[in-house]
């Protein structure tokens, strides 16, 4: 049987070869991808080391690195209960590269777990080139166990902050940010103007600490005092509170004798209008020449240190003797004159004595 196709004839026979031959390139190509991918073809050597727990958790397929070079692999692990037996799959063009004294150090490539394999010189003499099946031994120096502790505490809290939800977190800040870049920049630049006007007010607060801690001393000093006045205004209080009776009868009392008191200022309100304008006169004389009260009164002060002196020598020696036997000793032949002119308060006539007899001193007036 044969199938017509254009331009030539197939036969049903070479379909089926043609189909085989595919599928069999098909399964050639796929086992030589998965030798590939295991390493089959490679040409590499195996070397081995003893890992500690304390290092961390070490996943297959880590790269192993010389002087920042990658060389290889872990090829395999073999889980303990004190320590893991790795392997490591060194590429064979890299071996005679590598001295036979080197260490094994597990480095952190992130702080998320990531690992790889770090081959180090060793303090010990180099007498080759490392060899396939050799065992190399982990650094133990201090640097080492440092690196282990700060890895394994880094690892231990990130474990604890939980990267995937801190990935949750910053997808909703994320979200939440959206386009709104222009407003976060104006609101930075806020916040920075503020900031130096902050810097300014803290600055001048910082010069006036002095003054601020001598208010404060002055209020620590005062406290005492402060603290007698509220006892005192309590002591009153309660003294109000306690006399209530007594004190609703002295206001009762000063609201009869305001009643007594009104028709007295009503009857004097002139007289007091005076009083308080003359007063007022005074004062203002007063506040016109300040220095002359000053002056007054120190020209006083020289006057009497000097009838001091005056009266001290003994030369006068007066006794004056009040009395109002005669209150009114001059008359109108003593006002002032000029010429037919007489003064303003010379009106009247009168006797040149008072009237009545002198009384002795000491005797009371009489009618």
């Amino acid at each position: 049987m044969t199938i017509m196709l254009p331009g030539r004839q197939v036969s049903k026979a070479g379909y089926i070869f043609r189909a085989i031959v595919a599928m069999a390139l098909l399964l050639a190509f796929a086992l030589w991808m998965i030798s590939r991918s295991t390493g089959m073809f490679d040409d590499t050597a195996q070397v081995h080391g003893e890992i500690p727990v304390e290092a961390g958790l070490i996943s297959p397929g880590a790269p192993v690195r010389y002087n920042g070079v990658k060389v290889g692999n872990i090829d395999s692990i073999e889980a303990g209960t004190t320590s893991s037996r790795i392997g490591l799959a060194v590429d064979r063009s890299m071996m005679k590269r590598i001295p036979d004294n080197v260490v094994i150090r597990v480095a952190p490539r992130t702080f998320f777990g990531d690992i790889y394999i770090q081959l180090r010189p060793g303090t010990g003499e180099s007498t080759g080139e490392l060899r396939d099946g050799a065992d190399i031994p982990v650094d133990s120096g201090d640097d080492a166990v440092n690196l282990y502790d700060v890895f394994t505490k880094l690892s231990t809290l990130l474990g604890e902050v939980k990267p995937e939800k801190v990935n949750v977190a910053l997808n909703v800040v994320s979200r939440a940010i959206g386009d709104r870049g222009d407003e976060l920049g104006i609101m930075i630049d806020d916040w920075w103007v503020a900031s130096r006007e902050l810097e300014s007010t803290m600055n001048r607060f910082l010069d006036a600490t002095p003054k601020f801690r001598a208010v404060v001393e002055s209020l620590r000093r005062a406290t005492p005092d402060v603290i007698k006045t509220l006892a005192s205004t309590t002591s009153i209080s309660r003294g109000i509170v306690e006399n209530r009776d007594q004190l609703v009868a002295m206001m009762s009392s000063a609201a009869g004798y305001l009643d007594s008191v009104t028709p007295f200022v009503a009857a004097q309100r002139k007289n007091l209008i005076t009083i308080i304008d003359s007063t007022s006169t005074i004062f203002s004389t007063v506040a016109d020449n300040p220095d002359g009260l000053s002056t007054t009164l120190a020209e006083a002060d020289k006057f009497g240190a000097a009838g001091t002196i005056l009266f001290a020598t003994g030369k006068f020696n007066i006794t004056a003797v009040p009395t109002f036997s005669q209150p009114m000793p001059y008359t109108a032949a003593d006002c002032p004159h000029y010429g037919n002119l007489r003064g303003q308060q010379c009106f009247g006539t009168s006797t040149r004595q008072g009237v009545g007899p002198v009384r002795a001193p000491g005797e009371p007036n009489g009618t």
